[in-house]
């Protein structure tokens, strides 16, 4: 069932990482699930509930615990900023009609500590 894949993705962060949920909290903030139109988040704490949306198709325990982890805060590693220290693109490899903007995202202020 749908809870029990969120169920599950929730258990298999908690299991990989020092995060802990509190499923139904009294709290004002916290994360909502739905069946929405692809699966989706946003990054960070938006205040209030956030909204994950898990649509058809994103029936996966990668892709549920992918988008809670967007709603916590994570980045994909390839938009760290620090990301061209260990990453090399041959775009001379790459199609043109597949050619994205160059860019990363920038977190001032925060340090890039992803080992906890």
């Amino acid at each position: 069932s749908f809870q029990n894949l969120i169920r599950s993705a929730i258990r298999h962060i908690e299991h990989n990482t020092c995060i802990r949920f509190k499923e139904n909290g009294g709290d004002r903030d916290g994360l909502r699930y739905f069946r929405g139109n692809g699966c989706w988040s946003n990054v960070g704490r938006t205040g209030g509930r956030q909204l994950i949306s898990i649509g058809y198709g994103c029936d996966a325990l990668g892709i549920v615990a992918h988008e809670t982890l967007h709603a916590l805060g994570l980045w994909h590693e390839q938009s760290r900023d620090d990301r061209d220290q260990f990453i090399r693109v041959n775009f001379a490899r790459i199609i043109r009609r597949e050619q994205r903007p160059k860019g990363s995202v920038q977190h001032p202020g925060m340090p890039s500590n992803y080992s906890n």
